[in-house]
């Protein structure tokens, strides 16, 4: 009886060691990782595009004034 007592009492702390470092290692999986770093990049160029698509606008702006200034003309 003491030995299944001391089996048993070994598989749970085993059991739970694997768990506490399987659920403690999920925050630096490789796959969370790539997610923050493509995250990152997509951030970044939807910055990137933001700031091109305003300086876009801002030409067809003063294009469209110029254009206008001549067929008033």
């Amino acid at each position: 009886m003491k030995e299944l007592v001391t089996v048993a009492s070994g598989f749970i702390i085993v059991v739970g060691l694997a768990l506490f470092m399987f659920i403690g290692n999920q925050k630096h999986t490789t796959a969370v990782m790539q997610n923050k770093e493509l995250n990152d990049v997509v951030e970044k160029n939807h910055l990137e595009l933001k700031a091109e698509i305003d300086a876009l606008k801002q030409h067809i702006r003063e294009t469209d004034s110029i254009y206008h200034k001549k067929t008033s003309e």
